[in-house]
């Protein structure tokens, strides 16, 4: 308290510092929210624009020979490949949006049929077989995910081979 005490009495010089010394917290608070707020989107897009790749490079050894000259054991290159699925969230999403129109699509094509079929427009119990269950759905997804993942590991496959 002896510090508002101090402030109480009209003493300018401690009245200036303190109120230099209270503009440089707001010049801190406001350089803080800038960064954390403001910025956040511009760090967040750096980031997921940075990867990391380790390549290693294995010594070559030379060849396991037996006394006949025969080749034993030899060098054989192998890989290891890592895959972030947070990086392959946006080709999950695109392709899952794609197999569930291509699933309606269908379903629509199926209700109309019936529809011509029976010559009149399906009651509601009857069009509800023509919608995407939840099961459905979830089946449509997880069949885009693996795509997506096999189409990626073959692409690597293919690069690895060349």
């Amino acid at each position: 308290m002896l510090i508002f005490d101090q402030l109480k009495k009209d003493d300018p010089r401690l009245r200036w510092l303190v109120i230099v010394v209270l503009s440089g917290f707001v010049v801190l608070v406001a350089g803080l929210w800038w960064v954390q707020i403001v910025s956040a989107r511009d760090y967040q897009a750096n980031l997921e624009m940075q990867s990391f790749r380790t390549v290693r490079i294995p010594a070559l050894r030379g060849k396991i020979l037996d006394r006949n000259g025969k080749v034993l054991g030899e060098n054989r290159a192998t890989y290891n490949v890592s895959l972030y699925l947070d990086e392959l969230r946006k080709p999950f999403d695109k392709a899952s949006s794609t197999e569930m129109a291509r699933g309606r699509k269908n379903l629509r094509q199926q209700r109309e049929a019936e529809e011509k079929r029976l010559n009149r427009s399906l009651r509601k119990a009857e069009a509800k077989q023509f919608t995407l269950s939840v099961a459905a759905k979830e089946a449509l997804q997880k069949q885009a995910r693996f795509d997506v993942a096999s189409n990626v590991v073959a692409r690597i496959s293919e690069l690895l081979k060349g």
